[in-house]
């Protein structure tokens, strides 16, 4: 016993006609509804890619902007930044400046001690002198002397 079994595959490709001289390609009605599917998913692909083109476009046009803008705030970062160091190195120079008038303070302080010190003691001896001549009594016009003498050398210094 024998079978035969015929019929299409599931979509053979439709085979060229010709009638009364022309040609033509005929679809049976399942073909038909699948090539009309297929044409509109077409017609709603090409519509998504002209839609994307359009947002590609307006995203370009937008990172172009925030290029510009990325350039614009690097040149006003690179500019605070020179300002910055620019203002670092004057303070720099200007608490060196300090600590050296803060020196110069300090030793002029140190000299006008140092001869207030010795007019002190300059006047000390001088009085002294002066009582001696006067009063004729050195011994005590030495000890009173002596004593004022020492008690100005050996005062503590402030630093």
């Amino acid at each position: 016993m024998s079978v035969t079994v015929y019929g299409q595959k599931e979509l053979p490709i439709p085979g060229r006609v010709i009638v009364d001289g022309d040609s033509g390609i005929f679809y049976n009605k399942k073909e038909e509804l699948i090539l009309l599917y297929h044409l509109e998913q077409k017609k709603i692909i090409k519509s998504k890619i002209d839609s994307l083109e359009f947002v590609n476009d307006s995203i370009m046009s937008e990172l172009t902007e925030c290029e510009k803008n990325l350039k614009g705030s690097q040149i006003d970062f690179n500019k605070f930044s020179q300002d910055n160091y620019n203002t670092k190195v004057e303070l720099e120079d200007k608490k060196i400046d300090n600590v050296f008038l803060e020196n110069q303070i300090s030793s002029e302080k140190k000299k006008t001690k140092l001869w207030r010190k010795t007019a002190l003691g300059t006047a000390v001896f001088a009085v002294g002198a002066i009582g001696f001549g006067i009063t004729g009594l050195w011994l005590p016009a030495l000890a009173v002397v002596t004593v004022t003498e020492i008690a100005i050398i050996f005062t503590k210094r402030d630093e």
